[in-house]
């Protein structure tokens, strides 16, 4: 039983990552290309001495 249900989850897992990627893919390739994309990056930290 346990057999089974491991391999089950498994498989469940990586039918979810198989479609989550691919979505994803179809959804990078349908947007604007990546070298027109702005990347912000917020540094809030500091170093004190």
């Amino acid at each position: 039983m346990q057999a089974k249900s491991k391999k089950a989850i498994s498989q469940l897992l990586s039918f979810i990552m198989l479609f989550t990627l691919a979505f994803n893919n179809v959804g990078a390739l349908a947007s604007e290309p990546s070298n027109s994309r702005k990347i912000d990056v917020w540094d809030f930290g500091g170093i004190q001495t």
